[in-house]
């Protein structure tokens, strides 16, 4: 896709669409929809040079290199524990047929394994000793007492015993995880902001904003997205090219 006008149409019209269908289901949060709408149409402008910018970046970024064993067996035993914990309500769900059970169950799951991302990310971007130490005896702990039978007669019963030890010392090395975590992953968007950022970027990101806001108050996801992409060839054709000369015109053969 060659042509300039195109891309920042198709981009606008893409976010708009998206983020008024984000918008109709978010109800009196829909103006999130003009931040997802937004961000979805300043990225899908020339997306492949989002993707280069993001391999570069990340290269970049990524000094530190993770202890990703760690990662793998923390997360991995973290999550088997809590499914034998969730195993019961899940039982239970198949026999009673209630929405607020079945929604409840797929929230902790979801819970269980992002916490449990998280969990391991920590440790393994924590490259002290005493984090690598931390991290072989939770591992050791979970799997020898992640049985079903340790789950509810040792983890129950003796938990309490076991946070007020090993807790503090899990929860420093976590924290100290996701604080490199959070540095990794800011310099990570910045440089990909450095990079692929531009005035025709910022306008698309604009542009599909506006369109989902027509899109939500229309009530239709297709006219808000048609509207955006509408807009966006406007703005870039009239406004950017021809009035602030943002972009340079092509001279005309006489």
């Amino acid at each position: 896709m060659k042509n300039k006008s195109l891309k920042v149409f198709v981009a606008c019209a893409l976010g708009a669409g998206i983020g008024s269908l984000t918008a109709l289901q978010l109800g009196i949060f829909w103006w999130l929809g003009l931040l997802v709408g937004g961000f979805v149409g300043y990225v899908s402008y020339e997306f492949k040079a989002v993707l280069r910018a993001m391999a570069s970046a990340w290269k970049t970024a990524v000094k530190l290199r993770p202890h990703w064993k760690n990662f793998w067996m923390l997360f991995a035993s973290f999550l088997s524990v809590s499914l034998w914990i969730l195993l019961p309500f899940a039982m239970v769900s198949l026999v009673v047929s209630d929405k607020v059970l079945h929604w409840g169950l797929l929230g902790m799951t979801t819970g269980a394994i992002v916490f449990g991302f998280v969990f391991g990310l920590a440790f393994a971007l924590d490259q002290s000793s005493s984090a690598q130490t931390n991290a072989k005896e939770t591992f050791d702990m979970l799997v020898k007492k992640g049985s079903p039978i340790s789950v509810f007669f040792y983890w129950l019963p003796k938990g309490i015993i076991w946070v007020i030890i090993r807790i503090p010392k899990a929860v420093l090395a976590m924290i100290i995880g996701l604080v490199k975590l959070a540095k990794l992953m800011t310099k990570f968007i910045k440089t990909i902001f450095i990079t692929i950022h531009s005035e025709i970027r910022l306008l698309c990101g604009v542009d599909a904003a506006i369109g989902t806001a027509i899109g939500y108050f229309a009530g239709n996801a297709i006219i808000g997205a048609i509207a955006g992409g509408l807009f966006g060839l406007l703005n870039y054709e009239v406004v950017s090219r021809r009035i602030l000369r943002l972009v340079p015109v092509k001279a005309t053969p006489k």
